[in-house]
């Protein structure tokens, strides 16, 4: 799917696609994943852990980090916030996007994703909302 086409078809108005979003545990030098993004956006997404925070609720923890998604059009890149169950796996994702190349060149946004993520088989499946315009 040209990842170019959906902009154009909305171009000057927000863009909100929605998808699903599985997932894997990578190496890295800190916890790293890459994903496959399917639905309206057909791509790839990294994270890339910067710091984790425990709460008071000893299975929560505060994570942030950033997130690259990529598509044969272009790329987004920004900053990752999650708020993550580690003990059932549960996880509210944000993104903001503020660097966009190819198709998404000039655009602005953010990244809702709402999921699962499981460190026994170093997996996970979600669901996400992508929202972008011109900046």
């Amino acid at each position: 799917m040209n990842q170019a086409n959906i902009l154009r078809d909305e171009i000057g108005d927000l863009v909100d696609v929605e998808g699903d979003l599985e997932m894997k545990l990578v190496p890295g030098d800190t916890m790293c994943t890459e994903g496959r993004l399917t639905g309206r956006l057909v791509g790839a997404l990294n994270f890339r852990l910067i710091s984790q925070t425990r709460t008071s609720q000893p299975e929560v923890v505060i994570c942030s980090g950033m997130v690259t998604v990529e598509t044969e059009d272009g790329a987004l890149s920004g900053s990752d916030h999650l708020v993550w169950n580690t003990t059932n796996g549960e996880f509210v994702d944000y993104t903001v996007f503020d660097l966009g190349s190819g198709c998404f060149e000039g655009m602005t946004g953010s990244m809702t994703i709402l999921g699962t993520f499981d460190m026994a088989s170093a997996t996970g499946q979600s669901k996400y909302r992508l929202r972008v315009r011109p900046a």
